[in-house]
């Protein structure tokens, strides 16, 4: 004798014999699958991450991002948070922000762009993300070497003025007795 596979209908009758109504249930779902854990936090991966359709959007965002930010000559940042502003007003059907933001169904209302960047500076140290590490020019690594060198020099400075200063208080402390 087979079991019978446990359907829609089935799920539909346990609610029913529990007097639950259609609404009540759509709404305790909501809450438990969309808002608990959907999206994740910095120690936990959120369960939206599960679907290949989100990731593969995700991926197609940060694209475009790089696109805008090369294109705009601006930070990572920045360009995020003027996608996010500018999602809707932009053309729609090619917006890969838009379309990210519709298939991972998350809820907009009332963030901000800069939440929203804190969400994707997240999201971008998950383990299917592979961007690619920024190399430094050789001009940028002579430049901060230049500055790491006068920095020490004023350190050193300073620490001799410090004693200097700590050797003074002394001999006028001396002199007072």
């Amino acid at each position: 004798m087979k079991k019978k596979p446990f359907t829609w209908q089935h799920l539909a009758m346990i609610w029913n014999s529990l007097g639950v109504k259609p609404e009540e249930v759509q709404q305790i779902l909501e809450r438990e699958i969309l808002d608990k854990n959907w999206i994740g936090t910095e120690t936990k991966i959120g369960r939206m991450w599960n679907d290949t359709d989100i990731r593969i959007h995700f991926l197609m965002f940060l694209d475009e991002v790089a696109a805008y930010q090369k294109k705009n000559r601006l930070s990572f940042g920045k360009a995020v948070m003027r996608l996010y502003d500018d999602r809707f007003i932009a053309d729609i059907k090619k917006s890969k922000t838009f379309w990210f933001i519709a298939v991972s169904k998350i809820k907009t209302s009332g963030m901000t762009s800069k939440t929203f960047l804190k969400k994707v500076d997240i999201w971008k140290k998950l383990p299917f993300v592979n961007l690619p590490k920024r190399e430094l020019s050789e001009s940028y690594k002579k430049r901060q070497e230049q500055i790491r060198n006068k920095l020490s020099k004023l350190d050193q400075e300073n620490k001799k003025i410090a004693e200097m200063r700590r050797k003074r208080d002394s001999i006028i402390a001396a002199r007072r007795r």
